[in-house]
């Protein structure tokens, strides 16, 4: 029989044990603990001193806005004539909002072949071409773009208006002079009836030519003799002036003289510049050289009968 002190022995025997196992669990744990909080605070501090990854600004893109042509003169163009070509627009944007709308040209196209260049500034573009004498009458397309008929424009063929008859009898008679520091010579001319004259300069000086013109179509406003803006195939503008020949390049006997008008040798050519016909005659007399221009939209061929008519009122110039 265990006595009563044998039995309390016994338990606090187990009481120290137990308290010695749950001393040693304790001891156990602890250290996974502050290992856990360690690699806990050691990635914690990595992690806070890692560098903050930088944001790149995405490159603004560019895109071309092509003009848009907008007119073209004259209308109808006529074969071999030149062309004035307008437009609007162009200019280079880019993704970020700005626009660049500095000078640019665009290459010019007219039914899909290249012709030219149409040069832009800011907000104005315009350009003038030639066009082939042999261009067909019909629609053609303009374009700064390649495969696209972005403006259309008609080229019409006109034949100068016919002179049924070259008899001067019925027509008017114009006079005029010269005057400069090597005297005064008169001239008179005849020219057909219908036909507008619109006198110039009589004061014969290098650098102070005030041509007379005559020529078949009225003048529009008040803008001086040069009428090339707004003149049409199929009409003429004849332009004389007279200067002092010993001043002039060829002097007042070049070689090829020929008897061209009434009393008075001269040269006569024929040439094409831009699209123009020009008929050209230079008349010697009296220390003068008097000049004579017509000019015609087209090509000779098309201007055969107005040249005709030109060579007509030569042969009526009397210089005095």
């Amino acid at each position: 029989m265990w006595s009563n002190l044998s039995k309390l022995m016994v338990v606090v025997s187990l009481t120290i044990f137990i308290l010695a196992l749950q001393s040693c669990a304790s001891t156990a744990v602890q250290p996974a603990a502050s290992d856990a909080s360690s690699a806990f605070d050691s990635s914690t501090q990595v992690s806070l001193t890692e560098s903050t990854p930088s944001v790149e600004t995405p490159a603004c893109t560019e895109e071309t806005v092509f003009p848009i042509i907008t007119d073209v003169q004259p209308s109808p163009a006529q074969p071999g004539s030149e062309i004035t070509i307008t437009g609007t627009g162009r200019y280079v944007q880019d993704s970020c909002g700005g626009i660049n709308e500095s000078a640019r040209s665009f290459q010019l196209y007219l039914d899909d072949e290249p012709v030219g260049d149409l040069s832009c500034y800011v907000n104005h573009c315009e350009s003038k071409i030639s066009l082939a004498s042999s261009i067909e009458s019909k629609s053609h397309c303009l374009s700064t773009q390649p495969g696209v008929c972005e403006f259309q424009f008609q080229v019409d063929s006109v034949t100068a208006t016919p002179t049924t008859t070259f008899t001067s009898d019925n027509w008017q008679e114009y006079s005029s002079k010269f005057t400069s520091h090597v005297g005064t010579i008169q001239y008179n001319l005849r020219f057909p009836q219908g036909w507008y004259v619109y006198p110039g300069s009589t004061q014969s000086e290098p650098g102070l030519e005030g041509q007379t013109y005559i020529q078949d179509f009225m003048r529009i406003g008040n803008i001086g003799g040069d009428t090339s803006d707004y003149q049409i195939a199929g009409t003429v503008r004849l332009e004389i002036y007279a200067l002092p020949c010993a001043g002039t390049p060829e002097g007042c006997d070049p070689p090829g003289l020929s008897i061209l008008a009434p009393y008075s040798s001269g040269v006569k050519q024929i040439e094409t510049l831009g699209g123009w016909t020009i008929w050209i005659v230079f008349l010697y007399k009296k220390d003068y050289r008097l000049s004579l221009q017509g000019y015609m939209i087209g090509t000779p061929e098309q201007n055969a009968d107005l040249i005709k008519v030109l060579d007509k009122i030569l042969s009526t110039v009397v210089i005095e």
